[in-house]
């Protein structure tokens, strides 16, 4: 706050420097118009506008647009420039009018008058004198040949006493029967008339008045940017496209200026397909954004992807130019000049690796897993195993999480685990799948190299094998006491290596936004303790993505490949197939054969057995077939996880919900708030992560597509992964392969006398991955 004084030439000290400078810019601009003008004859009247930055669209695998831009028609003011030549009781009518049922007269006044409260507005920068306060005063209330100016006055400062503060109603000081008391019919005239008075009311009477036509115009623009602080504002944001030519011709009739008001062209991101979670969100990073940017998810994504040199070469981003002739006066109204419209390049659009209609799907099972089971988060990941593309991903959960749970959620990976350690097993020659093992009778004492009993037992599960069994049993029928045997003969600096090879313990680098590491133990591991625990799951955290892509890589035949979710670029005609990830050999092609072959004996009779039948069953009625020839057109392999967490460990449930209390009133998450939490009652028995990797194709083809759910801390009576995540995985595995539609497997009731064709109800351009009714691809 300062004191209202101005210079001897009717400013304050920063306004007469502005003045100055403003003097020097007329002369520099008139020398060169008139050198412009000598040298051509005409000035350069020609304006160009250039729109907004190049637009973009993503589109899943089968080309469903997923995200694109609208157009979008906005108002845009300036209160400042407006108000000093227009009347309120002209332009919010007409525009109310213009502008049909969706804006009030009330609101409009409120959008135009932004620095106005109940239409009144405080000038917060000045604090007048008692002289200047009675000049104000004496200005407003005129004369014998002024009329008075309502709406205007002066009250004690509320932070300086000694000082006074003007307050001033717009609608009445702007109105025409003030502006015909003082004998002015323009408003443009009032204006003037108007900050001249109050300037003059906080003159020092020792100070002249300012002279020519510079100083003056100065002195008033300091003077409204005191009345009105709000220099320019985007008053509405979206018209409708049926209102843009009335709100067009009350500007045109009303002869506003782009200046004080014009229409605006913006920009909406739209999603016609929904907006599931992955696809991130847009918003501002920092106050220097003057539009919405992706912030994460698969926006982000594409707009990185984009941003990359490659594309500046191969794809068109030009945008829209619009040239015009500067408003010049034409029989007395100002009249724009179109020269010419550059028409902006077609959009590029990136191409996911995604089919949004089986992302809709797995949400939905997700939604009814949640809804049956009661876990804390419930997530899944659909992949085209060769190139490791995700064709969905999603999560549930029953507390507000963010970032995107997927790669940023964290839980014991469990049984499913027992994959990677058997490969490394296998790879290190330390195993062979005939080989027989002790694994006692539902607990087993870990036994060190040299003989001796430690004093951890692993406990197995409920109907575990017991006695000898081969390695193939162990990782079938998920035999802890099998697997920490064949694990601890794997070194732990081995078995570590191809765990950190595989990108456990680290970012995977999605792109999609904040991510988790998990955690890997660093080395050395203890023997009975962490090298154990981490032979059958424990011990060992990850996120859905980090483990998928493991899982992957056993599958796939040993090379590691990043997920990825972009699998190209297209514009027009051009299509631009990103590259696959070349990969990184972990194990061989041997080792990997071997282990899925366990897998598939995991399903055909070990813990996925009864999600292998669920699957089988929806095939048969799909292709009209019973399940036994179901069973010989489909290659299946399971590994199910079932996880119970060690006593101390923060129960989800407990985590997620009081990080919902503290993000809702507004408390700071610290380690100490974090560490209290261990005390709390948990709202079930026990807590496990119940997962289950599903994998699926045709026998006639070597392509395989897998199916990973994952559901942490189930609170319904079931707790198994073939339980609780196994039907899901079925009914998601059955949905990509194209044997149903929505969960529905096509009608075969057809009439009498015709046969159901096994394809009549699958379209092979939306469902590419759906059999013909040979079972091939």
């Amino acid at each position: 706050m300062r004191a209202a004084t101005l210079t001897k030439a009717g400013l304050r000290p920063m306004g007469a420097y502005v003045m100055l400078g403003a003097g020097f810019l007329v002369i520099v601009a008139r020398i060169a118009f008139l050198a412009e003008t000598h040298a051509a004859g005409q000035p350069d009247l020609t304006r160009t506008n250039v729109g907004a930055a190049p637009a973009y669209r993503i589109a899943d695998r089968n080309g469903e647009v997923l995200a694109r831009f609208a157009p979008r028609f906005d108002l845009e003011v300036s209160p400042r420039a407006l108000w000093q030549a227009h009347t309120p009781e002209r332009i919010l009518p007409g525009l109310e009018e213009a502008l049909g049922e969706d804006w009030s007269l009330e609101e409009l006044t409120e959008l135009l008058f932004p620095d106005a409260r109940d239409g009144v507005i405080r000038v917060d920068s000045w604090e007048l004198s008692a002289r200047q306060a009675n000049e104000v005063l004496r200005f407003v209330d005129g004369n014998e040949d002024e009329g008075p100016i309502p709406g205007i006055w002066v009250e004690p400062n509320p932070t300086n006493l000694t000082t006074y503060q003007l307050i001033w109603r717009p609608l009445e000081v702007l109105s025409l029967e003030t502006r015909k008391g003082r004998g002015m019919s323009s408003a443009w005239s009032f204006g003037r008339h108007f900050a001249n008075g109050i300037a003059a009311a906080l003159r020092d009477p020792s100070e002249p008045e300012p002279v020519g036509g510079p100083q003056r115009d100065a002195m008033r623009e300091e003077i409204w940017s005191a009345l009105i602080p709000c220099v320019w504002s985007r008053a509405i944001r979206g018209i409708g496209v049926e209102r843009v030519a009335a709100v067009r011709d009350l500007l045109a009739s009303e002869g506003v200026s782009s200046w004080q008001m014009r229409l605006g062209f913006g920009r909406d991101r739209v999603w016609p397909t929904g907006r599931p979670e992955l696809l991130g969100d847009w918003g501002y990073r920092d106050e220097s954004d003057t539009e919405a940017v992706p912030r994460t998810g698969l926006e982000l994504l594409a707009r990185r992807e984009l941003d990359r040199d490659v594309w500046r070469e191969r794809l068109d981003f030009s945008v829209p130019v619009y040239h015009w002739l500067a408003d010049r006066t034409v029989r007395g109204s100002r009249e724009p000049g179109y020269l010419a419209f550059e028409h902006p390049a077609q959009p590029p659009t990136v191409v996911a690796t995604l089919d949004i209609s089986l992302q809709a799907f797995l949400h939905a099972e997700l939604e009814r897993l949640v809804a049956e089971h009661e876990p804390a988060v419930a997530e899944a990941i659909v992949l085209d195993v060769d190139t490791g593309d995700v064709l969905a991903v999603d999560s549930v959960e029953r507390y507000p999480l963010a970032p995107f749970a997927p790669i940023y959620h964290v839980f014991t990976t469990g049984s499913t685990m027992k994959v990677v350690t058997m490969a490394s097993a296998l790879e290190e020659g330390v195993v062979d799948p005939s080989d027989t093992l002790d694994v006692g009778h539902g607990a087993y004492r870990v036994i060190y190299p040299d003989g001796r009993p430690s004093g951890r037992v692993i406990h197995e599960a409920e109907g575990a094998l017991q006695g000898e069994i081969t390695a193939s049993q162990a990782l079938a029928y998920s035999v802890n006491a099998g697997m920490v045997q064949i694990g601890l003969q794997i070194p732990d600096r081995a078995f570590h290596g191809y765990l950190e090879r595989l990108g456990y313990g680290k970012k995977p680098g999605s792109g999609l936004g904040p991510e988790r590491a998990g955690h890997l133990a660093a080395l050395p591991w203890s023997y009975s303790g962490t090298h154990a625990s981490i032979s059958f799951g424990h011990e060992i955290s990850s996120t859905l993505w980090q483990h998928a892509a493991g899982l992957a890589t056993v599958v796939r035949g040993g090379v590691f490949r990043p997920l990825r979710i972009l699998g190209g670029v297209s514009q027009n005609d051009r299509s631009f197939a990103l590259p696959i990830d070349a990969g990184t050999r972990i194990f061989s092609p041997e080792t990997c054969a071997q282990v899925l072959d366990m897998m598939r004996l995991g399903a055909l009779e070990g813990t996925g057995r009864k999600v292998r039948r669920e699957f089988l069953e929806l095939a048969a009625r799909s292709l009209g077939i019973d399940v036994e020839q179901a069973a010989a057109r489909f290659d299946l392999a399971s590994k199910t996880g079932t996880a119970q967490k060690v006593p101390g460990e923060l129960c989800v449930h407990v985590e997620l919900s009081a990080r919902e209390q503290w993000e809702a009133n507004g408390i700071d998450v610290t380690a100490a708030r974090f560490r209290s939490l261990a005390s709390r009652p948990k709202p079930h028995r026990n807590c496990y992560t119940s997962s289950i990797v599903l994998v699926g194709g045709s026998t006639e083809s070597t392509r395989r597509l897998m199916v990973f759910v994952v559901a942490d801390e189930p609170m319904g009576p079931k707790k198994f992964g073939s339980q609780v995540s196994g039907p899901a995985a079925a009914r998601i595995l059955a949905e990509a392969l194209g044997l149903t539609r929505d969960g529905e497997v096509p009608r075969h009731d057809l009439v009498a006398g015709f046969a159901a064709s096994d394809v009549s109800e699958r379209n092979e351009a939306f469902e590419p991955w759906s059999l013909d009714e040979e079972g091939t691809w």
